[in-house]
């Protein structure tokens, strides 16, 4: 994700065939709009808010970024709004140590949590896609969720 012109922000997934796809604000009022969820400010907000900030925010975290544009929006409004994009797939939901966290990124990846830090870093270098069809066509399974994590520490590199 970077900042466009006239500070719209551009978002870069991965499309299933390998290649990189821009998303801007009003791509994102479109994929929204697709979903048949009514395109709320506070759904649009809620979704700016965690492409701006590229990190996997917490319930909380959304909330209080969220309160300063839309100063009267209440703590279940932005839960309510995140479980409702969770289930027509504009936001991944994540568990990390007995924490919610949400993706913006629901492409396959495999997420990097950092326990030094607490921080969760998407990454992009092991195609979990692939991964996905090999599960499919093995067992016969239809994926409807998946989850690869990685928890670790940085090593000292002297």
């Amino acid at each position: 994700m970077v900042l466009g012109r006239n500070g719209c922000v551009v978002i870069r997934r991965m499309s299933s065939e390998g290649s990189q796809l821009s998303l801007t604000e009003e791509d994102l009022l479109k994929e929204l709009r697709k979903t048949g969820l009514k395109a709320t400010i506070q759904r649009f907000e809620i979704l700016k808010v965690l492409l701006r900030e590229r990190k996997h925010l917490s319930l909380k975290e959304v909330h209080e970024k969220v309160s300063k544009r839309l100063p009267t929006i209440s703590l279940s409004t932005v839960y309510n709004t995140l479980r409702s994009l969770v289930e027509v797939n504009l936001l991944r939901e994540l568990n990390v140590s007995g924490e919610t966290r949400y993706d913006v990124n629901v492409e396959p990846h495999v997420d990097l949590v950092w326990l030094d830090t607490g921080e969760i870093e998407d990454f992009t270098g092991i195609d979990v896609a692939a991964l996905i069809r090999t599960v499919e066509e093995k067992t016969g399974m239809k994926v409807k969720s998946w989850r690869v994590e990685f928890h670790g520490v940085r090593e000292d590199k002297e």
